[in-house]
């Protein structure tokens, strides 16, 4: 039985390999060249990240209702969908629409389920204490596979970014694959009751106020990303302008920098207190 577990750690790092797979990194460009607006655009990112806020905690009870396997085999599903709207959009506002909300619900399932489900094998491993060496990998190899999607769809900026989305579908299709040999940790399985919602959100409360500061951090991190995305909601109009190497050599160059910064945080954290993460807050 421990080696069918051991067997989810290369089974979970292919499936973030293929579900994760940056190849439609640049879809504020592809919109823009199906004829969206700039604030057509913003509408459509908006409603992303709104169908994400409204989705996280329903997918997080739906991951503890059921098991983290369902939700990775939905987040695949919903993305395929998301997909198929987009290839079909032709330049209408509502189909484009249609295929942000599903790839928020994409997001949404996956979001955690991964690290959640590899926790509990290193749980039936007994291998709790290597989790953060686990994750590291996870992390990088998250990382990797995003840099190598946004190298192939650089190549692809010129005109053929609706191919992006094809390749997107192949991915998801072959992520299915590997999610179907992952095992379902007896932890989960052997769990009768599942918590309600509300009990979800009073846990929840609970620990915000035990732990102020992992509720500041958590805020700090939301705050950079929303940064991050409005960067990168302008940047991508001027991609154009570039040769398709040097978007290339760009994007390979950036994720480069985040997956060493991925290798350092695991060696920094097994050996300094977590104190000093704080501190870089």
């Amino acid at each position: 039985m421990k080696q069918i577990y051991k067997r989810n750690l290369p089974l979970l790092g292919i499936t973030e390999f293929f579900s994760f797979f940056g190849i439609t990194a640049f879809w504020l460009l592809f919109l823009s060249q199906q004829g969206m607006s700039l604030w057509q655009i913003g509408i459509l990112e908006s409603l992303f990240h709104l169908t994400s806020l409204l989705s996280e905690v329903p997918s997080g009870v739906l991951a503890d209702c059921f098991t983290y396997r369902r939700n990775l085999f939905l987040g695949r599903f919903v993305t395929i969908i998301s997909a198929l709207f987009m290839i079909f959009g032709n330049g209408i506002f509502f189909l484009y629409a249609l295929g942000m909300i599903f790839s928020a619900w994409g997001y949404n399932f996956d979001s955690g389920t991964s690290q959640a489900l590899l926790y509990e094998t290193a749980k039936e491993l007994k291998q709790e204490s290597r989790y953060l060496t686990f994750i590291s990998y996870l992390n990088g190899i998250s990382e990797a596979t995003r840099t190598l999607g946004m190298v192939v769809a650089g190549f692809l900026v010129h005109g053929w970014l609706i191919y992006t989305y094809h390749i997107q579908i192949v991915c998801s299709l072959l992520g299915i694959l590997c999610i179907w040999g992952i095992k379902a940790p007896s932890i989960k399985m052997k769990k009768e009751e599942s918590p309600t919602v509300l009990q979800i959100i009073q846990t929840v409360y609970q620990l915000f106020r035990k732990q102020s500061r992992l509720f500041y951090q958590m805020l700090m991190v939301q705050v950079m990303l929303t940064l991050i995305t409005m960067y990168y909601f302008y940047y991508q109009s001027q991609l154009p302008y570039l040769q398709s190497w040097q978007i290339s050599l760009m994007m390979l160059l950036s994720s480069g920098c985040n997956i060493l910064a991925i290798y350092l945080a695991n060696k920094i954290g097994q050996k300094t207190r977590r104190s000093w993460f704080y501190g870089v807050y």
